[in-house]
């Protein structure tokens, strides 16, 4: 994307959404639910609470798939097994760490924190939104950031009563979606899986890429082709 951080003005592609009685709008409020669910994994905070959440998510992935939900991601994956993986896989404390931003996988240097930081930073004040907090020192573009961000869009659409403002947030759910996340996780997570000590938790991550089918698929359905599958 280009110009401004996310254009209100209609496209082509506003006309496909339907809101009125489109899945993409009744789904808004699950797919939030998932959107903030992922996000606080993907900042590191393994509570009971964000635990008692799991079932519920694997739940909205079925649903957005219209398929069988799968098994619970975490049912054997206690707190220190996760903290372990976090820490070697994301902290530093591995051989390699795998990073979490836009920046790191989409920047021709590969830094932390680069463009695309900057880019979302925008984006995030045009809505009206900074970090502020426990996370305000992460990269803008930090995964875990970047679902919150998503959350709130979601959140937005599903309590949206204009078709035209339902429209827009579902566009920029969708552009914002897909310039950061879906442009580098196939490659993170590809490097996961390759990693020894990612075995225990390999199935959290894969519920998390289930789930980016999932909004994929309705997207492709309800409102404009996303492009690769993760």
């Amino acid at each position: 994307m280009s110009g401004d951080p996310m254009s209100d003005t209609p496209t082509d592609h506003d006309a496909e959404f339907d809101p009125f009685g489109n899945f993409l709008v009744e789904s808004a409020p699950y797919r939030a639910l998932a959107y903030r669910f992922w996000s606080t994994f993907f900042l590191g905070r393994d509570t009971p609470e964000w635990r008692a959440r799991s079932g519920d998510v694997v739940r909205v992935t079925a649903a957005l798939l219209a398929d069988d939900p799968e098994e619970d991601p975490l049912a054997d994956v206690d707190a220190p097994t996760l903290a372990r993986a976090f820490a070697t896989l994301f902290y530093g404390v591995g051989e390699e760490t795998v990073p979490l931003t836009t920046s790191a996988w989409t920047g021709a240097e590969r830094l932390t924190a680069g463009r695309a930081t900057d880019r979302a930073r925008a984006v995030y004040r045009a809505h009206g939104l900074e970090v502020k907090g426990e996370d305000e020192n992460l990269p803008e573009d930090h995964l875990g950031i970047a679902l919150a961000f998503l959350a709130d869009l979601a959140e937005q659409a599903a309590d949206g009563k204009d078709p035209g403002e339902e429209a827009k947030l579902l566009r920029h759910e969708r552009e914002f979606l897909e310039e950061f996340v879906l442009s580098w996780w196939k490659g993170a997570v590809a490097q996961i899986r390759s990693r020894a000590d990612a075995r225990p938790v390999l199935p959290v991550f894969a519920a998390f890429t289930a789930y980016l089918r999932g909004v994929v698929s309705v997207f492709d359905e309800f409102g404009g082709n996303l492009g690769d599958r993760p």
